[in-house]
């Protein structure tokens, strides 16, 4: 459930989604402020956050125990934190012939609970076709 005034992140590398700038502005399923900043390389910063957002981002990070830990300080207690991932096998991340990482489920799972996190939802899904060939990706939804 949507609280009437969010605070939501977006991680860099991408434009804001269209939905989350709509609501942002009042106009769809997020309202209050909406902040777009690099946090990987950052010292770790309290922001009160509700959400943080990463869909299609993490592709292009490995070792994503910085990122984990730089979110979970950047949110309110009881904050979101939803974002999807290449699915991998093996080793906890991988770097595929196409340059986009790849993580196990396993990986993100351990990450989850070393920084604190409580793994709401994880869904199996198809990120993109590539080749002719479906991309198999994991979404999940972790709280603070």
């Amino acid at each position: 459930r949507w609280r009437a005034s969010a605070k939501v992140w977006a991680m860099p590398g991408m434009r804001d989604p269209p939905w989350l700038r709509r609501g942002a502005q009042g106009g769809g399923p997020v309202r209050g402020s909406l902040a777009s900043s690099r946090i990987v390389g950052r010292p770790c910063v309290a922001l009160g956050l509700d959400l943080a957002v990463a869909a299609d981002v993490f592709v292009y990070i490995g070792d994503l125990a910085p990122v984990f830990r730089a979110v979970h300080a950047a949110l309110r207690p009881g904050g979101r934190f939803c974002f999807s991932v290449e699915a991998g096998e093996g080793a906890d991340y991988l770097l595929r012939p196409s340059n986009r990482y790849a993580h196990t489920l396993e990986y993100l799972q351990r990450l989850a609970a070393d920084s604190g996190f409580t793994i709401l939802a994880t869904q199996a899904m198809e990120a993109r076709q590539e080749n002719g060939a479906p991309i198999a990706a994991h979404a999940l939804l972790l709280c603070k």
